[in-house]
């Protein structure tokens, strides 16, 4: 039973407890009180074993600098609300990508509520917003919140960085609907004359208004396609584990060697089919390929490859 589904119930037992323990009191019922404190006792225990700490939990900060700050004193409301809803934007869309891969071009981001933020508190010092995770997801996803909130701190610190190459390697797991988020993000702090400071745990980024202009240019300059389809190839190598694949396959007519990672649902049937005995690594194979190719402005695209499942006889074989 999954962590979050163990909580639940311990919880409505412990509810259950508490109010016959009530009734007990009443009742003068000593064999009962003793019996029920000590079960309510343990259930507090489990329970505490159970939930995540502060430390599992998504925590971040913005601190905001420049033209919409008084000091520590304020922030303008407009900037505050639109800059907090596009960071959350930005936050939903990469954890649904990441869990559910390519999002559509365009209607509700799929897993929201899942990957809510709250306002918790203001920083002192410069103005600025506490971020944290408050509901618990448990272990239903394979990404934490935390983990992608971590990452697009990366990101945009890569964003802001002076090096082209960390910037590429920083989007490279963006899907297209993320990185429009992202450039939303910046282009939003940019125009309204705004510096920008992230802290998640000892983690810091500081973006100052060359930062943030050359982040904003940045993306506004880089584009993601992506797409679909059916590859024809020979599985040279598969780490389910790592999610890593490489495969020898045609690309254009001529013979070439691909490599990248795979979703949760291609590790777990490959898995399945090596338990199962099957051949696998050697073997002649389809595979559902998501290609992701990034363009960076006067710079070669980088095409990325992700095995998403495996088609015909090894998905069959796998169900």
């Amino acid at each position: 039973m999954r962590r979050s589904f163990e909580l639940q119930a311990l919880r409505a037992e412990l509810s259950t407890l508490v109010r016959l323990l009530d009734e007990a009191n009443e009742v003068c019922d000593v064999a009962g009180q003793f019996q029920l404190s000590q079960r309510i006792s343990e259930i507090e225990e489990l329970i505490a074993q159970l939930e995540p700490s502060a430390h599992d939990r998504a925590a971040v900060s913005l601190y905001f600098d420049g033209k919409p700050v008084l000091g520590s004193r304020g922030i303008e409301t407009e900037f505050a609300g639109k800059t907090l809803e596009r960071f959350q934007d930005m936050v939903s869309k990469h954890f649904a990508s990441k869990e559910l891969g390519p999002l559509k071009e365009r209607g509700t981001v799929p897993l929201k509520d899942c990957a809510t933020l709250m306002l918790t508190g203001v920083t002192r010092g410069s103005f600025g917003f506490i971020l944290e995770e408050i509901l618990d997801q448990g272990d239903l996803f394979e990404s934490s919140l935390k983990q992608i909130v971590s990452e697009m701190i990366d990101v945009i610190g890569c964003s802001a960085s002076t090096s082209e190459e960390a910037f590429e390697n920083a989007v490279v797991d963006l899907d297209h609907r993320t990185l429009l988020a992202l450039r939303e993000f910046l282009g939003l702090i940019d125009t309204n004359g705004a510096t920008l400071k992230l802290t998640e745990g000892n983690k810091w980024v500081a973006l100052d208004a060359n930062g943030i202009r050359r982040a904003r240019q940045r993306t506004e300059a880089t584009d993601i396609e992506e797409s679909v389809s059916i590859v024809h190839g020979r599985l040279i190598g598969f780490l389910p584990e790592h999610k890593r694949f490489e495969m020898k396959t045609n690309i254009e007519d001529r013979e070439a060697i691909i490599h990248g990672s795979t979703s949760k649902e291609a590790a777990l049937a490959f898995q399945a089919l090596i338990d199962l005995g099957r051949p696998v690594i050697g073997e002649e194979l389809a595979v559902t390929m998501l290609t992701r190719v990034v363009k960076p402005r006067n710079r070669a695209p980088r095409i990325i490859y992700q095995i998403q499942d495996f088609e015909g006889g090894a998905s069959k074989g796998a169900a």
